[in-house]
């Protein structure tokens, strides 16, 4: 009898344990699922969350465009006083100066693979700056879509045509089409169409148009990751969302841009550098990185993604 009794027991305090065990290992999981605030973002992935995240749109057809790193390094060829050079990122191969001629080193051009046709054009990617917007105060990054680089008989480019954005400063916002906002200092980012071809042809039209009502104001920090992503419609709308490395939307702007002086049957996208400052010494070495470039088209109206 006390035999039988152990054995129940024994039995019992068995079946606790194991669901003690059971219990403990699911909270585990879930524990190890939960990020903390104060843990770093993953080098390739950004937060899964779907806040301000447009509704998906089955509509849409995307290509890679590649991730790029654009170094300003002292030394990187010594015909180069400015130390320019880009490469692909993560592998860091490929790599060229601007003294390999077609400013290469600070500036990528490629086919989107986009129909011109489509409705909108879409482009996305992740962005941080190493040095790049602290050691440049008179510089910025030109991004583009719908857009072409013309070429002089020596392969150098002498016009952009796009429609994109700026990050970064405009001449100290000292641009008088700026109108001295404070929001276009530093740090920003503001809506820009390009139009190089009509203004070689009539010089009396400026070769870009910049928005100052679509400046940020101060909103990049350097070492952070963020993601920017870039619309443009056939109906000349430019709009861009800015969303920090979780995933929350910092910024956002959609603007009708008054100017119809595009070829409206190009679609090469563009990301360059300019006005930055020859590095001279170690000490003015910097770096920014454009990853996960995704260049997207879709039928539906850009006002979708400007809903938040």
């Amino acid at each position: 009898m006390n035999s039988v009794k152990y054995k129940s027991l024994k039995k019992i305090l068995y079946l606790a344990s194991s669901l003690f065990v059971v219990l403990l290992f699911f909270q585990n999981c879930n524990s190890g699922m939960a990020l903390s605030d104060s843990e770093p973002i993953s080098l390739n992935t950004f937060s899964s969350s779907t806040e301000n995240i447009p509704p998906k749109d089955p509509t849409e057809i995307i290509f890679s465009g590649g991730s790029y790193i654009f170094y300003g390094k002292f030394n990187v060829n010594p015909n180069d006083p400015k130390g320019n050079q880009v490469c692909n990122f993560p592998s860091l191969n490929n790599c060229s100066t601007s003294a390999n001629g077609k400013s290469r080193g600070a500036l990528i051009e490629k086919n989107s693979g986009l129909d011109p046709k489509a409705r909108l054009h879409k482009m996305t990617f992740d962005f941080q700056s190493n040095g790049f917007l602290a050691k440049n105060p008179a510089a910025h990054i030109a991004v583009g879509i719908r857009g072409r680089i013309t070429e002089d008989l020596a392969g150098d480019p002498v016009a952009v045509n796009g429609r994109g954005f700026l990050i970064g400063h405009h001449a100290g916002g000292g641009d008088p089409r700026n109108n001295n906002n404070p929001a276009c200092l530093t740090n920003m980012l503001q809506v820009e169409s390009y139009h190089g071809d009509i203004s070689r042809i009539d010089p009396k039209i400026p070769a870009n148009h910049i928005f100052s009502d679509t400046c940020t104001g101060s909103i990049f920090s350097e070492a952070v990751w963020y993601k920017l992503e870039l619309y443009v419609s056939t109906d000349r709308k430019i709009g861009y969302r800015v969303l920090d490395q979780n995933s929350k939307l910092i910024r956002s702007f959609l603007i009708s841009d008054p100017y119809n002086y595009l070829d409206p049957n190009i679609a090469d996208f563009f990301l360059a550098h300019v006005f930055e400052n020859d590095v001279l010494n170690p000490n003015g070495n910097w770096n920014f990185i454009i990853r996960d470039v995704k260049l997207i088209q879709s039928e539906s109206n850009i006002e979708k993604y400007f809903t938040n």
